[in-house]
């Protein structure tokens, strides 16, 4: 596995994301209307959500970035909107490694 690709699935990973959100969003709207499933929905809603953050945090820790202190901060003050707004420009996000790419040309 090189080092740009995440340890799990993006597509997983993002699923959990939204999975969470939609979750948090009916359990948040079960307790304003005092169903009784509404706790349940809202503590697996955050599990889940505290699952993909913990993930996304891992890899924007692993990864060397363009702007790292700006994700690892925006993820603390937006922690829902973050992981999305990440998974989907990621691949722009990290850094090309230039003088290995140099490197092996000079050699060759």
């Amino acid at each position: 596995m090189s080092n740009s690709e995440l340890q799990v699935s993006k597509k997983l990973v993002g699923g959990m994301v939204i999975a969470g959100i939609l979750f948090i969003l009916l359990g948040a709207f079960s307790k304003i209307m005092h169903f009784n499933f509404g706790g349940e929905l809202l503590t697996f809603g955050l599990f889940v959500s505290g699952v993909s953050w913990v993930i996304i945090m891992a890899d924007i820790l692993q990864q060397e970035l363009i702007n790292k202190g700006f994700w690892i901060l925006s993820m603390f003050i937006l922690p829902w909107l973050t992981p999305l707004l990440y998974l989907f420009r990621r691949n722009h996000l990290i850094q090309f490694d230039a003088s290995a790419f140099f490197n092996k040309d000079h050699q060759a």
